[in-house]
């Protein structure tokens, strides 16, 4: 269930006419601070994160959700952030809202697998999660190796 806070969100979405270097950290942060209500700050968020900046990424994440609470984009890089801290809880609980927003969103679906055994949940949960992975692509390695019992790939 979404907490009432996060409620889905498709209109207004912003089109984006400015160019920029998505590579550029400062460029993005100058674009930022003028601009917090922008769609591009899970970009932001995922500088500071491989920079293991994690602070400084969740408050991004912050104020970009309170411009677009729903945007799975963000809502992905702010579980990986919680992932990085090794906050798993908090991550399976966003990768949660990710599938009840988008549930075609496979790079959530398959963070969550792995979230899910890290947090040691039970095979039923990891089963039905991985089958889902199996359903959106049959080539997973990870999912096929946890479905047939063999040992898993790293």
């Amino acid at each position: 269930m979404i907490p009432k806070s996060i409620q889905i969100q498709r209109k207004n979405m912003e089109i984006f006419p400015y160019k920029m270097d998505l590579e550029n950290l400062t460029e993005l942060e100058e674009y930022f601070t003028e601009n917090m209500d922008t769609i591009v700050f899970p970009v932001l968020a995922e500088h500071y994160l491989l920079q293991e900046e994690f602070k400084r990424a969740h408050k991004v994440c912050e104020i970009g959700f309170s411009h677009h609470p729903n945007l799975p984009a963000g809502l992905f890089i702010d579980a990986r952030i919680y992932m990085a801290e090794k906050k798993f809880i908090e991550a399976e609980k966003l990768l949660n809202i990710i599938l009840t927003i988008d549930n075609g969103f496979y790079n959530a679906m398959v963070v969550l697998g792995e979230v899910q055994i890290k947090l040691k949940r039970a095979d039923s949960t990891i089963r039905k999660t991985y089958k889902k992975i199996m359903e959106m692509d049959s080539s997973n390695e990870r999912a096929n190796a946890w479905l047939s019992g063999k040992p898993k790939p790293k």
